[in-house]
């Protein structure tokens, strides 16, 4: 008798360590960066301010939409609401580059980092250069994604001929890893 009891008090206290691992593991996925460590972690990371900054829901994921003014630009940037990782960075309004730079206008340049990137191997300024070798055109928009479990930085460039292209470069290495002309 006092065995079954040990078995069933086993089973009890494994269901129990199971339920109570899962638990937990589930608060910490569910935790949502709060705004205003949002708002420093893209100060820290990019020269200017954060001027507005709203919780949003994009295809069933929480996401934070900001709008930083820099130097040189507005920009709108998208970052994951759990992670606080960036996945696009969208220039909204190029102020206009002075003598002393060698940026065209038409190529509109993203904030620059104050730092360079922890997450990843390569910055976002660098994912954008690699990706302008590769093709000749304007920059239009950068976005982080997940491609086979590893970071990409889906570059855009807009060309000559109005073709949009999407040129993937590997977060860590800098490889390129695709490059998809769009009609």
């Amino acid at each position: 008798m006092n065995r079954k009891v040990g078995i069933y008090f086993g089973v009890l206290m494994v269901v129990l360590v199971v339920f109570g691992v899962s638990q937990l593991t589930a608060s910490k996925e569910e935790e949502i960066i709060t705004a205003d460590e949002m708002k420093k972690t893209i100060e820290s990371r990019y020269a200017g301010e954060v001027t507005s900054i709203e919780l949003i829901e994009e295809e069933g994921l929480n996401r934070y939409s900001s709008t930083l003014q820099g130097a040189n630009g507005i920009y709108q940037i998208r970052t994951d609401a759990h992670s606080g990782q960036i996945l696009q960075l969208i220039p909204l309004k190029m102020e206009p580059a002075d003598s002393t730079q060698t940026q065209k206008p038409s190529e509109p340049e993203q904030p620059p980092l104050k730092q360079a990137n922890q997450n990843t191997g390569i910055s976002l300024d660098q994912a954008k250069a690699i990706a302008l070798e590769q093709i000749d055109g304007t920059f239009d928009g950068i976005e982080v994604e997940e491609v086979n479990g590893a970071l990409a930085y889906e570059v855009e460039i807009d060309t000559s001929d109005h073709q949009e292209v999407k040129v993937q470069v590997d977060a860590h290495t800098g490889r390129v890893l695709s490059v998809l002309w769009e009609d």
